[in-house]
Parts: C-alpha cells; sequence; structure tokens
C-alpha cells in the first residue's frame, strides 16, 4: 500500500497457485500477480527483464534464499529488502523449549545461539539485503544488539489500520458482552498448540470457577482432530472460520491467548483492542505490544499477573492482580495453566479493572497502529535507502561477503533442485513416449534422461 499510494508499479510474483487471496489482492489493490515456475531459473530471469523492478522485497529469509541470487544477478542495481513478518529463528528455538516443558518467562527469556542453523541462515539473509522490515521494535533491537546486524539494515515495520477504531463509547461494555475467544489460524504451529493447551488444560480449571461461560475457538483450516476439541461438558467449540471479525470480538468479553511460544506481533491483540475486547495473555503474547510492563491487558507468567491501569485521571494507580506465588524457573506446565485459568476467571469477573483495560487498549491502538504513521516512517527509509544505495553497498562488507562464490550455498541449493526439477521433466517425458503404441516412437524425438543426470 506504501508504495502503491505514491504511483509505484507492484508487482507480485509466487510460485503457489493463483487463490481467492491473490486475485483479491489484484482485485482491491491494482498489484500485478504473476506466477512463476518452481525452481526455474529461466522464468525467473525473464520476469526480471519484463518487470525491470527498482525494489524487490522477500517474503521470509526463506524466499530470499530461494530467489536472492536470481535478483543479485538478473536485477542487480534493484533494492533487496527482507520482510522478517516475525523472527523465525527466535520463534522455533522456543517451540523447542516448549517441547522440553519451560515456564512462560524461560521460553520468553530465550535466545536462540550459533548453534542454531536457523538463525544462521536467517542471519546471512538478511546481512545478504540492503534493508529489512522487523516487526517489532524489541525485535529490531535484539538483532542489532545480540546477533549484530548493523542499525541502518533494520527499520520498524509494525501493525497499522488504516482507519481509527470506533469511538470508545461506541463500543459495547462490560455487561453487554459474555464468554471468551480465541481466534488464528490452526495451520500456524504457535497457534494450534496454544488452542489446544487452553481447550484440554486451561479452560476445565475456568469452567469449574465459571460453569456457565463459554469458549469459542475461531480460525481457518481446522483439521478434524481441532474439531474434536468441541466438548459442551465444559463449554468448548471450535467453530471454524470467523466471518465477521468485528461483530464476533464485540460480543465476546475477552479474548484468551495463552501463547507458548511464538515470536513478533500478534494480530489478534491489536484486532481485540480495536473491538474493545480485553486480552489474557503471555509475556509471548504481549511482545511488540508493550510488554509485561505496559502492555494493555492482562499479562500471565512468573509469579505475578501484572496489570498496568487505564491512563485516564480516575485510573492512575498501577494494579496488581496476585494469581500464582511460585518462582518462575520454578513452574511447570500445570502450575502455568493454573495461573492462566485464575487471571481468566479474575478479570472476567472484575467489571472494573476490565473497563480500565478496555479504555487503554483502545488509546494504545489509536496512538500506536496508524498505518499512515507507519507507511510514511517506511516511505522516507526507503527514499534514504535507495538514493545511498552504491555507498551503503561499498561499507556493507558482511552483506558482500557474502556473495562471495565460495559461500553461496544457497544459490547452489537453488540450481540444484532446479536441475532436480528438470530431470523430473526428463523423466515424465521419457514414461509418456514409453506408453505410445509399438512404432510411434520413430516420430518423436528421443528423451535422454541419463544423460541429463550424468551431466548433474
Amino acid at each position: 500500500a506504501v508504495l502503491k499510494e505514491r504511483g509505484l508499479r507492484v508487482a507480485v510474483a509466487a510460485d503457489s497457485r493463483p487463490g481467492s487471496a491473490m486475485q483479491k489482492l489484484a482485485k482491491s489493490c491494482g498489484v500485478e500477480c504473476v506466477r512463476i515456475t518452481t525452481n526455474d531459473g529461466e522464468s525467473i530471469a525473464k520476469l526480471l527483464e519484463q518487470v525491470a523492478p527498482q525494489v524487490v522485497i522477500f517474503d521470509g529469509f526463506n524466499a530470499e534464499e530461494r530467489f536472492g541470487h536470481y535478483v543479485h544477478e538478473g536485477a542487480p542495481d534493484a533494492m533487496r529488502l527482507l520482510d522478517m513478518q516475525d523472527f523465525h529463528a527466535l520463534r522455533l528455538g522456543r517451540e523447542g523449549l516448549v517441547g522440553c516443558g519451560a515456564s512462560f518467562a524461560d521460553v520468553a527469556q530465550h535466545k536462540p545461539d550459533t548453534s542454531s542453523k536457523d538463525l544462521l541462515r536467517e542471519l546471512a539473509a538478511l546481512h545478504r539485503c540492503d534493508l529489512a522490515l522487523a516487526i517489532s521494535d524489541e525485535e529490531r533491537i535484539l538483532l542489532v544488539e545480540t546477533y549484530g546486524l548493523p542499525s541502518d539494515k533494520l527499520i520498524c515495520a509494525s501493525i497499522g489500520y488504516d482507519k481509527p477504531p470506533q469511538v470508545l463509547t461506541e463500543l459495547r461494555g462490560f455487561s453487554d458482552r459474555k464468554h471468551a475467544m480465541f481466534i488464528g489460524n490452526w495451520r500456524h504451529k504457535p497457534n494450534r498448540d496454544c488452542a489446544q493447551w487452553l481447550a484440554m488444560c486451561i479452560w476445565p480449571k475456568v469452567r469449574r470457577m465459571l460453569p456457565a461461560v463459554e469458549l469459542h475457538i475461531y480460525g481457518s483450516s481446522p483439521t478434524p482432530e481441532d474439531m474434536a476439541l468441541t466438548d459442551d461438558s465444559i463449554g468448548v467449540r471450535v467453530c471454524g472460520f470467523c466471518k465477521d471479525i468485528a461483530a464476533t470480538m464485540q460480543s465476546h468479553r475477552l479474548l484468551v491467548a495463552p501463547l507458548r511460544y511464538g515470536a513478533g506481533v500478534k494480530g489478534k491483540l491489536t484486532d481485540s483492542m480495536r473491538h474493545g475486547l480485553v486480552s489474557v495473555t503471555t509475556l509471548v503474547g504481549a511482545e511488540g505490544l508493550g510488554g509485561a510492563d505496559s502492555f494493555p491487558g492482562i499479562v500471565v507468567g512468573g509469579k505475578q499477573v501484572l496489570v498496568k491501569a487505564d491512563t485516564d485521571k480516575e485510573h492512575q494507580d498501577d494494579v496488581e492482580v496476585n494469581a500464582q506465588s511460585k518462582v518462575a524457573s520454578e513452574c511447570s506446565e500445570e502450575a502455568d495453566a493454573d495461573m492462566f485459568a485464575t487471571a481468566t476467571v479474575d478479570i472476567y469477573e472484575d467489571e472494573s479493572l476490565w473497563s480500565s483495560i478496555q479504555a487503554r487498549g483502545h488509546a494504545f491502538v489509536s496512538e500506536r497502529c496508524d498505518a499512515a504513521v507507519t507507511g510514511r516512517s517506511l516511505w522516507d527509509t526507503l527514499m534514504d535507502r535507495w538514493m545511498n544505495l552504491p555507498e551503503s553497498r561499498r561499507t556493507d562488507f558482511t552483506g558482500q561477503m557474502l556473495w562471495q562464490s565460495a559461500l553461496r550455498s544457497t544459490e547452489w541449493m537453488a540450481k540444484g533442485l532446479a536441475l532436480k526439477e528438470e530431470i523430473r521433466r526428463l523423466r515424465l517425458e521419457q514414461t509418456k513416449l514409453q506408453s505410445l503404441p509399438e512404432g510411434a516412437d520413430s516420430l518423436v524425438t528421443h528423451v535422454d534422461v541419463v544423460g541429463a543426470e550424468k551431466e548433474s
């Protein structure tokens, strides 16, 4: 949107089949959508020649690994941007800790080191690019201070909304809402883990204290196993895709998001603030949104559940809602579930605290999630980098070093995949020839698959 608003031509290239999302993007934003063939360097080179891009944005570090060298060779003057989405190596490292039964606090404090291959791959991709978009200031600072990325290579481009939220007084209040909800695409592993843990371990505890309150789980792409989490005896209902997020969020009293691992900024939490829905989440969930100290909601983790009161004059004092007294390092999965359930029940029944948090969340998203403000900052950074690109590259020793042939393993990997794809195509052609009626093979050219394999 930032580029289109300033009159630039934008094209999106993907190796997946055009779907409804791509068609919607093309129609609503005037974006040209192009399909490229998987592992086909010729089609990618042809596209780069036709489009002659000035800026190329990679959708995650995996995309840079697969296509970065084509851009480096076919459009050397184009500025290469990496849209991180989130810090993948951080998310994957935390996932491993959850599998070992680590507590909320231990998972949130984790930082991957050089033993993580995912970290090394992601850092290499970041260095090879001219600029990277981090989803939050927390991750930008982490990459600079802990992992040594040049600060001028990173800009925070967080979640932003084109329209301001409804006026606070127009949003439903405490008494007009009921039940709790969670929302998230089931294909995203942190969401699936969260929903399963919430339904099976946390909600039964909540239900014992609030027997009339239900949990509604929304999200696209649920499997039969996911749908089986529905359990009327404890008030859990898996609802599938949410057709109207605004109406759904404005009818519920709480968004419960006990995310045990993940990274980046969670859009479900900013969406909930826009619609006056109070959230209960974890240290990981609150990252990029103020963290435990200033997140406008309930943050569960460590020794206490900490809540900051509304900034309104009537609510100047900080409020602490005591929950679990165990030290974070000693918290087990069961203790974390108890702590989260207790925090959920406390805020569900506390109208005064709930109302103050609703107001604070509304103010937070109004002030910090303005797409126009984010867009102007992003555009200014892009223009500055573009105008100084040659000089930036001359002094980017690490980034340029990684383009030396001895270190370009991702390029050779991609070329190897392209060769395998060609061999597969030749084998398929040979199979077709062998299926022809006897004598028909004299009418067509022989395909030498063995020869192709020898060349590889």
